[in-house]
């Protein structure tokens, strides 16, 4: 706080600088606060589709079964990847899979060429 009396125009300057970056800091923040809360929002678990039922628990039951789909092994060779990682997303968004289960599936899929930096 400024005492009047003693108060040069060089203080008021600073003051009025100190407040301008206080406002510009907190207008940054509260567009990057903003940002997160859309991004959040777009995140939001799909309603369960047509062919699946949610038991009392929450748990999304399946009324079909798929054919097992064998994947793709990946050897650690970049022209690989997007033709792995197409498969293997589903797995890893399937959010009721354990994380163990999909580590198991991620470590069955590694080729000899992609292990050796998993395990």
């Amino acid at each position: 706080m400024l005492d009047v009396d003693v108060t040069t125009e060089k203080d008021l300057d600073f003051e009025y600088e100190s407040v301008q970056k206080y406002k510009k800091d907190f207008i940054s923040t509260r567009r990057g606060i903003e940002k997160v809360i859309v991004a959040a929002s777009r995140h939001v678990s799909p309603a369960p589709s047509i062919d699946s039922s949610a038991s009392q628990d929450g748990a999304v039951k399946r009324n079909n079964k798929l054919p097992k789909i064998k994947l793709k092994k990946f050897g650690g060779k970049i022209k690989e990847w997007i033709g792995f990682w197409s498969q293997f997303r589903n797995i890893n968004k399937d959010e009721t899979l354990d994380p163990s289960h999909k580590f198991h599936y991620l470590l069955q899929a590694m080729g000899e060429g992609g292990k050796r930096d998993v395990v």
